[in-house]
């Protein structure tokens, strides 16, 4: 299984009011699979699978959305990715982690960078780093006296 590529299509981003100070936000950050079709991709069978990834705020501040392609490649690629009863597009557990992972990991620069323009808080949370004070004691050497 292999991501070949990925295009953006599309981004969107606003901010519609400035957060009072000490209000506490909600950052829900989602993907969507709209749909896919197999193509050609530099004569190789791949299935081109179409996301929105979506940032929203609670209480809604303003929003980021970001559209684009995946190509996704697989020696089992008619079995890996399809469309069930209700026409929704499913994928093996397999085809999903990877197709997931790289729709979050791929754009996330852009979105945080715009997040970052627009003042809105982080679309992901970064880890804090947090130090213990320690009490550093140093004994002294006895020195010999000669």
């Amino acid at each position: 299984m292999a991501i070949l590529n990925v295009k953006l299509t599309g981004i969107t981003a606003e901010k519609s009011i400035e957060p009072e100070k000490g209000l506490t936000l909600n950052v829900n950050t989602n993907v969507r699979i709209t749909d896919y079709e197999m193509v050609d991709f530099m004569g190789i069978r791949v299935a081109e699978i179409k996301f929105d990834l979506m940032v929203k705020y609670e209480p809604s501040i303003g929003f980021i959305n970001v559209n684009g392609k995946v190509y996704y490649h697989s020696p089992t690629l008619q079995t890996d990715i399809y469309y069930d009863v209700d026409n929704r597009v499913k994928m093996t557990p397999e085809a999903s982690k990877e197709v997931h992972t790289t729709i979050l990991n791929s754009p996330m620069i852009d979105v945080i960078n715009l997040a970052r323009s627009l003042r809105l808080p982080m679309p992901i949370a970064f880890p804090k780093v947090t130090v213990k004070e320690k009490e550093v004691t140093r004994k002294r050497r006895k020195r010999k006296k000669s």
